[in-house]
């Protein structure tokens, strides 16, 4: 049965990293046997100030990476990101609680930065691990330099740590962290891996920054946003998962550990999964979130304005009609109608990738041929259709937008997918699939159903409880779920042990659910999945 899709499928893929001049010209000859400190050296003591660069590669998300380059300063209680040469910079100061989060987007055709506020919590601005949870495994040699291992197990966290010893102090070369999720088969035990990444440090200057490094650019800091920037900063770059913070801070709530929130979760988990439900839920790469953080892996912000034409079936009984001749299920896979599961990671880019999976069901409708198409593009370049990139926006806005301009390029042509907000640079020359009409269904199950076999894979908007996220398998159907805030494709419907669902794509990583995908409870309007669905017509 569909229930049975084994949730431990892992890829793997072959890394190439960045060595550093620099680096190995400050590298010395140390740690070369555990005699020169006895069985154990001292601890290493981080910089109060330096500047270095990081390179983040996702082994389960094999077209992930990211590049950040860090400045640091303990004596000003500051730290500054710059992603991918500058294209995004954040600045956080601790002290004033302050941070400034520097983006490109489109504003009446032409390319602008600008500055979104955010208040920062935190409780550290340490940007290296907590070297309390390690423990030294012994001296190493990673490409070539000398280095000492360290492992630290918290949770179901496993993280290794590569500190080489410069002329001017210890530096982290590199990190490799694995999240495991372990589900019961009958009466086996089966150990996954939800999650494996490894993160390179090379340029490593020790001391102050440039004065200039602080000076934020001349632009008045009043963007508006609309998912939990200040969770995404936290997360991703002060409080990450690989660097095993020890806290976290929500606002006006007491200091949680990792290890708290991750046994929250879990008596969570486990309490459900005792009871009668018919679905199952798994501790995954969500485990150790919280509820706000888990916000920032959605984004969906309703438009106001409707801007796509009402079902061409209004009349009910036509609806009736044209339902009775449907199939008992259905699912566009077997069509060959549905690219690969996707990953947004931790950016509100659900919008895109719901209007982007309709899209190229629609094309495969229409030529034939099944074409990737990149959601970086709406990020970058749909603001003036109300959207906003990882800040939210709202799928519907993102079809009608693709049918003013003409139709998108390739995923190949416009390039990878950042996970943050990029500039926008397609050629107008490059552009394919232009859409007709952009439609949204009328709220009935059966209006859905035809729609979908009619029309090819369905853009739509789900309400999405928090167990959610840690959904295994089964048929979804919570007590109860709060306003849409997550964009989805809805892919199939059928029947499981009874009960009837809707297949739908998450993008998530084949890592979530079942491979990537979720069965939500046909009965009634599970999730308000009938309440924003669309489809387009192409030229």
């Amino acid at each position: 049965s569909t229930s049975d899709l084994s949730f431990n499928v892992r890829r793997r893929y072959s890394l190439s990293f960045i060595d550093s001049d620099r680096m190995q010209g400050l590298l010395i000859i140390a740690f070369l046997c555990s005699a020169a400190y006895g069985d154990k050296p001292p601890t290493p003591q981080w910089p109060s100030a330096a500047t270095f660069e990081f390179r983040i590669i996702s082994h389960t998300d094999g077209e992930y990476e990211s590049i950040v380059k860090t400045y640091y300063s303990a004596t000003k209680k500051a730290i500054r990101f710059d992603t991918w040469g500058g294209m995004n910079q954040i600045f956080v100061h601790t002290d004033r609680k302050e941070g400034y989060y520097y983006f490109p987007k489109v504003s009446e055709g032409k390319s602008q930065v600008v500055c979104a506020p955010f208040n920062y919590t935190g409780v550290g601005l340490l940007p290296f691990p907590n070297l309390n949870y390690y423990k030294f495994v012994g001296n190493d040699s990673l490409d070539g330099i000398p280095s000492t291992k360290w492992v630290a197990n918290v949770m179901a966290e496993e993280s290794t740590l590569w500190i080489a010893q410069t002329s001017e102090g210890p530096f982290l070369s590199a990190v490799d962290f694995k999240l495991y999720d372990t589900s019961l088969h009958g009466d086996n035990l089966v150990v996954g891996v939800a999650d494996h990444s490894e993160i390179r440090y090379y340029n490593f200057i020790p001391g102050e920054p440039e004065a200039k490094v602080w000076n934020r650019p001349p632009i008045d800091c009043n963007f508006p946003f609309g998912v939990e920037l200040q969770e995404i900063v936290k997360y991703e770059f002060l409080e990450a998962k690989y660097l095993i913070l020890e806290t976290v801070a929500e606002e006006g709530a007491p200091l949680q550990t990792r290890e708290e929130i991750y046994e929250i979760n879990r008596k969570l988990v486990e309490s459900h999964n005792r009871g009668p439900s018919g679905y199952k839920l798994q501790l995954n790469q969500f485990a150790h979130l919280t509820a706000d953080e888990m916000k920032s892996f959605k984004g969906l912000r309703l438009s106001t304005v409707e801007g796509s034409k009402p079902h061409t079936h209004v009349d009910d009984d036509e609806v009736e009609e044209l339902a009775k001749h449907l199939p008992d299920s259905w699912d566009w896979r077997d069509h060959g109608a549905v690219t690969r599961v996707k990953n947004q990671r931790m950016c509100g880019s659900c919008w895109a990738f719901s209007a982007i999976g309709c899209l190229e069901g629609a094309h495969f409708l229409k030529t034939g041929e099944l074409v990737e198409f990149p959601e970086q593009l709406l990020m970058d370049c749909s603001w003036d259709a109300g959207n906003g990139g990882c800040l939210g926006g709202d799928m519907s806005n993102a079809l009608n937008w693709i049918k003013e301009v003409g139709g998108v390029t390739t995923s190949i042509q416009y390039g990878r997918y950042y996970s943050e907000n990029g500039r926008c640079h397609f050629d107008k020359k490059n552009l394919i699939s232009p859409i007709k009409n952009v439609t949204k269904v009328a709220p009935s199950v059966n209006a859905l159903k035809v729609a979908l076999v009619n029309n090819g894979p369905l853009s739509v908007g789900i309400a999405t409880p928090q167990d959610i996220s840690w959904y295994k398998n089964g048929v979804y159907k919570p007590l109860q779920w709060g306003m849409i805030d997550h964009g989805v494709v809805l892919v199939g419907y059928g029947v499981l042990d009874g009960e009837k669902y809707w297949l739908v794509k998450n993008s998530w990583g084949e890592d979530w659910g079942l491979e990537g995908y979720i069965l939500i409870s046909a009965e009634g309007n599970t999730l308000n999945i009938l309440d924003s669905a669309y489809y387009v017509t192409m030229k």
